[in-house]
């Protein structure tokens, strides 16, 4: 907690956007990402990534940290900081502080409320945060935006520079690659699996919804089985949807109902596997005995059907 007085001027961050009825959250706990570590002024902790596993690794990493950090500031280190050498982490270190520098002088000369940092835009901040060396390239269709992110990863990651592809075809990138057919199908509540079964998602004002379907009558001789593989299938695709929808809050998932607890463990177990791709945080229960699981996902942005469509002025609905 904060100990606040009348008139004082402090620093927040905003760590929520705005959303129906509700204002932007904000903290007093800052945090300033950078592509490796992340800096939390006014603490003094080492932090680790849980996603780094290696126990020698980890203490590779928290030892040169406590030998470049100062008094009064405290580091995460993320996961993409593995492996990675020396001087690479401290260059990460020396841009973070520098930017913690800016935002102090800024604040000293500016009369609150005032902006004194931005986070990078979309497309910056995304190769930051996700651009990995098992991605195979990144494809730019604006040549302005591929030279400044060419030169942001120069100074942050040489090494991943060749990742970035400048698409040179005349015929809409998107339009190229499938993507608008890919976005549409996002703002659809059917999502067709492979098996012929399909999802049906839907979003209410108290929770999302989804309801797994077989498609057809699957037989009451193989009903198990086949429950069971499209079950095992539709858990991969609802972590899958939940991430490319954005969709958060309260989610509950109607499974094709299993007689066999060890099947709706499998499933359980299979979810949870493909949730740990999420960088959102998730909370997962296991399914009943009805087939229902309920389970919660961290609001980071606006659904994209929020993001990329509004109501319909006569029925109040999708349309």
């Amino acid at each position: 907690s904060v100990d606040l007085q009348t008139d004082q001027d402090i620093f927040v961050q905003v760590i929520k956007e705005p959303f129906a009825s509700k204002g932007p959250r904000v903290t007093t706990e800052l945090a300033i990402p950078g592509r490796l570590l992340v800096l939390v002024p006014g603490t003094n902790y080492v932090g680790i990534s849980k996603k780094i596993w290696d126990k020698y690794e980890r203490r590779r990493l928290k030892k040169i940290i406590i030998s470049l950090k100062e008094k009064g500031f405290g580091i995460i280190i993320r996961t993409v900081a593995e492996s990675k050498s020396e001087d690479t982490i401290r260059n990460d270190y020396k841009m973070l502080m520098k930017h913690w520098f800016k935002m102090d002088q800024k604040s000293k000369k500016a009369q609150a409320p005032a902006l004194v940092y931005q986070d990078l835009e979309t497309a910056s901040s995304i190769i930051r945060d996700l651009l990995t060396p098992d991605i195979e390239k990144i494809i730019i269709d604006s040549k302005k935006l591929f030279r400044k992110l060419q030169s942001y990863l120069d100074d942050v990651s040489p090494n991943l520079s060749a990742h970035l592809e400048h698409y040179k075809i005349k015929a809409p990138l998107f339009e190229s690659m499938g993507i608008e057919d890919e976005i549409a199908k996002l703002l659809r509540p059917k999502v067709w699996l492979k098996s012929g079964a399909y999802l049906i998602i839907e979003k209410t004002e108290a929770m999302v919804v989804v309801d797994v379907n077989s498609g057809r009558f699957i037989g009451k001789d193989l009903h198990e089985i086949n429950s069971y593989k499209i079950n095992i299938e539709a858990a991969r695709e609802v972590a899958r949807q939940l991430r490319l929808r954005d969709l958060s809050g309260l989610i509950v998932i109607d499974f094709i109902d299993m007689q066999k607890g060890e099947n709706r463990r499998n499933v359980y177990y299979e979810l949870r596997k493909e949730l740990k791709k999420d960088r959102a945080k998730v909370a997962v229960s296991p399914i009943s005995d009805f087939g229902l699981l309920e389970m919660t996902r961290q609001r980071i942005r606006l659904s994209i059907l929020e993001t990329m469509s509004e109501d319909c002025p006569t029925c109040k609905g999708s349309g």
